[in-house]
């Protein structure tokens, strides 16, 4: 199958099916118990998989340091999405903007560390200087204790799954299997879960969930199992200069979009905020067509 196609199905799955689910899903009360149930969905999805591949072929990959590193990462995963989850359901369209972040510092790391220096111009410059300019009309808002607690949020996670990116790429590209990086890349998220589960407030009712509430955790997760997949298929077909500008265009664009539009987030924005979207969104593009 075509890189092109497995993007095209990732950006549906990842950019709009995805977010809508996520957000229903952040907008509950009880995040650090759906987010440990949600990891938990996917290790299971991972060991179905797994299960297959022994059965049809009747082989499995031993255990190695690399991944035992994937497990390593799959704990942090865990600190991320802690961070993303409350980001999102503060506000689904500002979160989609500063996106970008994430995807920047994986692109930093490709130039330095995979010899991709030659695509650095002076667009990605100034498509920064926008975003940033954005950021700093977000803080300046009457709101600016809001914002900075989403924005505190965004630099957790967008560190985090920076660096996870490019470590994506390098396990893709060094032909690491997808089903044993998935189990052990979701298991160790689920620990790290399970973590900070037994830390939150209500630990001792965290082990109970109603069934409307399992199935809607299994449909995020499903989405979210299924991105990975479709993302680490892209990385090991396509470099990261190709694939991340497509993937922040279309993070940034059907995000923001469903944030404004369906979950009807345009009437929680002062005037000033709408123009910070816009230079967001501006430097967002000019950043990704420049490479």
């Amino acid at each position: 199958m075509n890189w092109q196609i497995i993007v095209a199905t990732r950006i549906l799955v990842a950019n709009v099916l995805y977010p809508i689910f996520w957000k229903k899903l952040a907008d509950e009360n009880e995040k650090t118990k759906n987010q440990f149930f949600f990891f938990g969905c996917c290790v299971i999805l991972s060991l179905m998989l797994l299960a297959g591949k022994i059965i049809i072929l009747g082989r499995k990959e031993n255990l190695n340091l690399v991944l035992l590193f994937i497990f390593f990462l799959g704990i942090i995963n865990s600190a991320a999405l802690f961070a993303n989850i409350r980001a999102t359901s503060l506000s689904l369209c500002k979160t989609s903007i500063f996106n970008i972040a994430d995807d920047v510092i994986a692109l930093l790391l490709g130039y330095v560390f995979m010899n991709e220096t030659s695509y650095l111009n002076p667009g990605i410059v100034y498509g920064s200087l926008l975003s940033l300019s954005a950021f700093l009309l977000f803080y300046r808002q009457k709101e600016r204790k809001l914002n900075f607690i989403l924005f505190k949020w965004v630099a957790v996670y967008s560190l985090i799954w920076g660096i996870i990116i490019f470590c994506f790429r390098c396990f893709a590209f060094s032909g690491v299997p997808f089903i044993e990086f998935s189990l052990c890349w979701y298991f160790g998220s689920f620990i790290g879960a399970g973590i900070f589960l037994m830390f939150s407030r209500n630990f001792k009712n965290s082990f109970s969930v109603n069934l409307p509430s399992l199935l809607k955790i299994l449909t995020v997760a499903f989405f979210a199992w299924l991105s990975l997949l479709l993302t680490y298929s892209t990385l090991a077909k396509a470099p990261l200069v190709i694939t991340v500008p497509i993937f922040l265009i279309s993070e940034m664009c059907c995000g923001t979009i469903i944030g404004l539009l369906y979950f009807k987030e345009r009437h929680m924005l002062l005037f000033r905020e709408k123009f910070a979207l816009m230079l967001g969104a501006i430097g967002s593009i000019i950043i990704a067509f420049n490479f």
